[in-house]
């Protein structure tokens, strides 16, 4: 769910669960833990302050430097990248209209869930459309490397200030779980792209020729 250039912000979100959770090669160590289910408000809550140390973070030297060692204009990446996040954003309250909270609950006691240590299979957030997976992109590894820079700076306090961003980096940071999507999420991923006339093969080849622009030149984006 991570490996490919469209719908960019899978590289942040499965990328910073690897950051966070680290899993031993020692074959005794249990792949799966249990958490309680995250709380819609609190998933809110806590999204809406991290959103708001994204724009500090994207500043951030050491971010903007992995973006350096790609040959490209960083601020033209950027605007790529920002432009990538508006249509996950888009589709993401489209979702969340029709069926509620992504993942999560608002029960007052929430359930414990079952959950891999490095969940990095399927993500709610970036929408189980299978076809934009179906054709993958090689896009250079410092693009997630500065997806993942910028997550884990805006999630780290800074004085005076809250900071978190994405509904699995809150996860992370709240300790709780976020539910697989079901058939009814997935399928209003999929309503949700034609109501907003998105074609994700189509918002595959505008991201990488986007990209390219920006002095990328190793992307083939046929």
């Amino acid at each position: 769910s991570i490996h490919s250039l469209p719908m960019i912000s899978t590289h942040l979100i499965a990328s910073f669960a690897l950051l966070g959770l680290v899993l031993s090669q020692d074959p005794s160590v249990p792949l799966t833990t249990t958490a309680p289910q995250c709380r819609c408000a609190d998933i809110d809550e806590c999204s809406a302050q991290m959103a708001k140390e994204t724009d500090r973070c994207k500043k951030d030297e050491a971010c903007v430097n992995i973006l350096k060692e790609t040959g490209g204009d960083t601020g033209k990446i950027v605007k790529c990248l920002d432009e990538e996040h508006k249509v996950m954003t888009s589709i993401e309250k489209c979702v969340k209209e029709a069926v509620g909270g992504m993942g999560c609950t608002n029960d007052a006691v929430p359930k414990n869930l079952t959950i891999p240590l490095v969940p990095i299979v399927e993500i709610p957030q970036d929408g189980p459309s299978r076809s934009r997976r179906s054709a993958p992109l090689e896009a250079p590894p410092q693009l997630s490397q500065f997806l993942v820079c910028v997550d884990q700076c805006s999630i780290t306090p800074q004085p005076s200030t809250r900071s978190r961003r994405s509904a699995v980096a809150c996860a992370y940071k709240l300790q709780c779980a976020l539910e697989s999507p079901d058939e009814r999420i997935q399928a209003a991923f999929v309503e949700c792209e034609k109501k907003l006339n998105i074609n994700p093969e189509k918002r595959m080849k505008e991201s990488c020729e986007c990209l390219k622009e920006a002095g990328i030149s190793s992307l083939k984006c046929e």
